[in-house]
């Protein structure tokens, strides 16, 4: 009985279609050659750079995007909506550039992340739990404009966005391609093209907004220092403002 219960668990994970992707658009970074990954997963790279070739990625051009979103915002627009820059799927995995995904069975790594029935897994930001104190970091780090920064955080502030409400480090997401990751995912686009391209600054309110959970990855170290994932590794050209 136990027997036949999990290997339906097995048969029913098998049939999930799951896609990691990530951009590098503007020669941010360094690309990545994936040594550690599993061959029951498509890996997808968007690019602007016609030369790199992979054995794993899927590599794909950027060229449908409008030029008048800056190298930035279109790599955030590949991060913020896999629903529909991806190949039909039932989980995306988006890694930053600058991390290597490290895990053999994707399988296993949902597990491990106590996945379940969530729409949008992410780990919890390791210094700070609050917008309003990230934009501050982003002033202070020159990472986007005081003008663009600070109009983006009154307004939040003048809707009762709360203090407090909760920060992630978004190099990792997890998300179920349902109903509620999509309108989450079409939510947060809207916010970062009329804003800062800081996609920290807007997720949470978008969150709130909206009524959407984001469920905290609690079980595997941080983003930074896990199993899954290989240290950060430095920008090469990173983007200006």
């Amino acid at each position: 009985m136990i027997g036949g219960f999990l290997l339906s668990i097995f048969m029913f994970m098998s049939d999930i279609k799951v896609i990691v992707y990530s951009a590098n658009i503007g020669g941010y970074d360094n690309f990545i050659s994936l040594n550690t990954y599993d061959p029951n997963v498509e890996y997808i790279l968007f690019t602007d750079d016609t030369e790199f070739k992979s054995d794993v990625w899927d590599v794909r051009s950027v060229d449908f995007l409008t030029d008048k979103l800056d190298n930035r915002k279109k790599a955030r627009y590949i991060k913020l909506n896999p629903h529909l820059v991806l190949p039909p799927h039932d989980i995306s995995i988006w890694v930053d550039h600058c991390l290597e995904p490290k895990f053999e069975d994707v399988n296993e790594l949902l597990h491990y992340l106590n996945f379940g029935n969530s729409s949008i897994m992410c780990f919890p930001h390791p210094e700070r739990d609050c917008l309003y104190d990230e934009g501050q970091v982003v002033l202070k780090l020159k990472l986007d404009t005081p003008e663009i920064v600070n109009k983006q955080m009154n307004r939040y502030h003048s809707m009762s966005f709360p203090r407090n409400y909760g920060l992630f480090e978004n190099g990792f997401i997890v998300r179920r391609n349902n109903l509620k990751s999509q309108m989450f995912n079409e939510t947060w686009w809207k916010e970062i093209s009329k804003n800062s391209g800081r996609d920290q600054l807007s997720q949470m309110f978008v969150s709130w907004s909206i009524g959407v959970d984001i469920t905290p990855i609690l079980n595997c170290g941080l983003m930074a220092d896990n199993k899954f994932l290989s240290e950060k590794i430095k920008h090469k050209n990173p983007f200006k403002l």
